[in-house]
């Protein structure tokens, strides 16, 4: 079995949000039920953000890179 780091949740949201952005994927997969079981089966503790949430952690980003 190999380590892993230890878990953040902010962390896994930023990078949803970046792959959101760099895949040109609609927010909406936020909902997908398939995404959804996906996600809790590698990280039983992460919380899929709303759609209005991942939206604002992307326009963070933007604002981040100016």
């Amino acid at each position: 079995m190999l380590a892993c780091g230890a878990y953040k949740e902010e962390n896994a949201k930023s990078e949803l949000a970046i792959m959101i952005i760099l895949h040109e994927y609609s927010l909406a997969i936020v909902d997908h039920i398939s995404f959804i079981i996906f996600v809790t089966t590698i990280q039983l503790l992460f919380q899929l953000p709303s759609q209005n949430t991942i939206k604002k952690e992307i326009i963070g980003i933007y604002e981040h890179e100016k």
